[in-house]
């Protein structure tokens, strides 16, 4: 008899459930009926397209290199910028030819005017920047040039990630990480070998030499933001208790637990007053 009853308030909860869902979809569509659709596929025309092709400056780069002035982004002509931007990752970074020229008008006329190359390094080619040797890939990096040229011209600047997921053990063979967080964390920040191989990495970005501006990466204003070591640092692998975890190599060991005797008594301190302030509240 119970499990009668029980199937009874379930499928009954259950009814009740369908009706509620529908009357307020039914709202909700009252709501939106004045709402159009938005295909981000085809470019923005029309009025405001025309306003943001009007204040946009094109080429990137004719301000010259970004600054940082009293909190605010501002070129070296003293011009204010302000940043609208978006995402791409791995293969996404890596277009042909002619769907470049086609994203860069597209991402324009919907305003944007700085795009976040993320996570470049995760893949091989042809999802990635890298050969099966670990070293940059001629294709990937033409299909890159072509495409922060492209971007250039319709005034949208780079936003550029080095290391974010790396795979050292299958880029440089060092088996001992395997075990570790993508990209060595935390150990890339102290490892003196995974320090070598980032500085090596980023070197080889910004001196490769772009074929269609004619400028190496370093010297290309449009590139205007670059982003070390994505989401990574000490204090944060510590408070989730990563320092002390078997993954890490024994020779990182000692270093690890050399910051964790430095924080958890940082840790212990934030506790006690916490624990003052709830205590003050009761």
């Amino acid at each position: 008899m119970p499990q009668v009853k029980l199937l009874s308030i379930i499928t009954c909860a259950t009814l009740l459930l369908v009706v509620c869902t529908k009357n307020s979809l039914g709202k909700y569509q009252e709501q939106d009926a004045d709402y159009f659709s938005f295909n981000i596929n085809e470019p923005l025309l029309g009025p405001l397209s025309t306003v943001l092709h009007q204040n946009r400056n094109k080429p990137a780069g004719r301000h010259g290199f970004i600054q940082s002035k009293s909190g605010h982004f501002t070129f070296e002509d003293g011009t204010q910028a302000r940043f609208w931007g978006v995402n791409l990752n791995f293969g996404a970074c890596f277009p042909n030819h002619a769907d470049a020229k086609k994203i860069a008008k597209l991402l324009a006329s919907l305003g944007i005017n700085i795009v976040r190359f993320h996570s470049m390094d995760r893949w091989m080619e042809p999802n990635g920047i890298l050969d099966k040797n670990g070293h940059l890939s001629q294709t990937q990096m033409d299909k890159l040039d072509y495409f922060i040229y492209m971007l250039k011209q319709e005034g949208i600047y780079v936003c550029m990630n080095l290391l974010v997921t790396r795979n050292f053990e299958k880029t440089n063979g060092i088996v001992e990480i395997k075990d570790m967080p993508l990209g060595g964390k935390p150990a890339n920040l102290f490892d003196p070998t995974l320090i070598d191989l980032q500085k090596k990495y980023a070197k080889k970005i910004f001196t490769h030499k772009n074929f269609y501006t004619g400028l190496t990466y370093a010297k290309d204003p449009t590139i205007a933001l670059v982003e070390i070591v994505n989401e990574c640092s000490i204090f944060h692998y510590w408070y989730m208790g990563m320092l002390n975890k078997k993954n890490l190599p024994n020779r990182h060991r000692p270093i690890a637990k050399k910051y964790q005797r430095q924080l958890d008594p940082i840790q212990a301190q934030i506790n006690c007053k916490r624990s003052k302030k709830v205590l003050e509240m009761l």
